[in-house]
């Protein structure tokens, strides 16, 4: 068998071998986030009142568009961001 044998070889069999892989093998896992964002999705839509009444995690912030916060990044920190409106626009960590 020559070199092109020999790669053609090689390279069907990685070909076969990664068809065998499973999916969830392939697609990266959902991270769950540290500061437990996902369970105050709810959240969104809600008025800053129902914000401020929810039982927040800690550390936690709320703020709109024209509030002063730190930039600092605090993974384990829950952000909720509120509209122009003061609605609930987006809630993560940070």
């Amino acid at each position: 068998m020559g070199k092109t044998g020999l790669i053609l070889t090689v390279m069907g069999g990685a070909a076969a071998l990664s068809a065998c892989a499973t999916e969830a093998e392939i697609a990266p896992e959902a991270e769950i986030a540290p500061c437990g964002s996902e369970q105050f999705a709810y959240l969104v839509g809600a008025s800053e009142a129902e914000a401020r009444a929810a039982n927040l995690t800690l550390p936690h912030r709320i703020y709109g568009p024209e509030d002063l916060i730190t930039m600092d990044y605090n993974p384990e920190r829950l952000n909720v961001v509120l509209d122009g409106d003061g609605m609930v626009a987006e809630v993560k960590c940070g």
